[in-house]
């Protein structure tokens, strides 16, 4: 996303919330099928501004 990208967090955060009930569906969707999501971060420091946010 290219608001989160450039820092413009307030936009990134509206954006993502318009879209949250097509996540919501998708995931549900997934899990219906079987399946499990899963993340996994190889975080080096010092910590880019997305890994920032993506902690809160």
């Amino acid at each position: 996303m290219e608001s989160l990208r450039a820092g413009r967090w307030d936009e990134a955060m509206r954006i993502l919330q318009e879209r949250r009930d097509e996540f919501h569906d998708y995931y549900r969707k997934v899990a219906k099928a079987g399946f499990a999501t899963r993340r996994v971060r190889v975080v080096e420091e010092p910590l880019t501004p997305y890994l920032q946010w993506e902690t809160c």
